[in-house]
């Protein structure tokens, strides 16, 4: 496939420092109430999970650093119920936090060493039983300028997408349209982000939890992250 190369139509505002950047983001994100069906952090039992740690989500609490050369955008991080038992703090145990470590090392990623961003395309909790249920097209939508400016502040040198949903979220960065989430798998090289200037490398992957191996096998999906580590060695 010939390689593709899309622009984002986000304009930055006025620079300032990331880390004050980020925290401005994450205070609006608690301010949030634009979605049904979903509950933000700052409201689940008065915030109390949500205010230890100044983070735009529970998942960047694993993998925080804002100068990260590599960001993970995941679809959510679960449910209201989850939150509370985890009292807002990622399980690194867990196995898709486990599985994706271990992809991460084989594209070449140090989980230890590499500086890395973990985000979610949708920052508020789901109301609903069970941390598979359905989840809702305005819900993307409504966290889109969050998602689009965590990606500004941090400006990786690669961004990897995990499942199709995330992967979908971010189609409306693409001014001249986008390849099928399967084709963009497939494809040896990635999606190049034209970020104002700066070019980031956009991979996307199946989801790497249990359920994604239903939709690509164990082996697949290391052959799809060894395409990665292979692209970043050659390019």
């Amino acid at each position: 496939m010939d390689r593709m190369n899309f622009h984002l139509s986000y304009s930055p505002s006025k620079k300032t420092n990331k880390k004050e950047s980020y925290q401005l983001l994450v205070k609006e994100r608690k301010l949030c109430s634009a979605c049904n069906g979903v509950a933000n952090p700052s409201k689940i039992m008065n915030g109390v999970f949500d205010n230890e740690d100044q983070c735009i989500g529970p998942w960047s609490k694993l993998k925080g650093d804002l100068n990260a050369k590599v960001m993970v955008i995941g679809q959510d991080w679960g449910n209201e119920e989850y939150y509370i038992h985890q009292q807002g703090k990622p399980n690194p145990d867990n196995f898709t936090n486990k599985r994706l470590k271990d992809l991460l090392e084989i594209a070449g990623f140090d989980f230890d060493t590499t500086p890395m961003f973990f985000t979610n395309a949708i920052l508020c909790m789901k109301k609903t039983k069970g941390l598979g249920g359905s989840v809702k097209t305005s819900w993307f939508r409504n966290c889109f300028d969050f998602l689009v400016k965590q990606i500004k502040i941090v400006n990786p040198d690669v961004l990897i997408t995990l499942g199709s949903k995330p992967f979908e979220a971010l189609k409306p960065l693409y001014t001249n349209g986008c390849p099928s989430f399967k084709d963009a798998v497939n494809q040896r090289e990635p999606i190049f982000l034209d970020m104002n200037g700066s070019i980031i490398k956009h991979f996307p992957v199946y989801h790497c939890g249990k359920n994604g191996f239903r939709n690509r096998s164990k082996q697949d999906q290391i052959n799809d992250w060894k395409r990665i580590r292979d692209y970043l060695i050659h390019c």
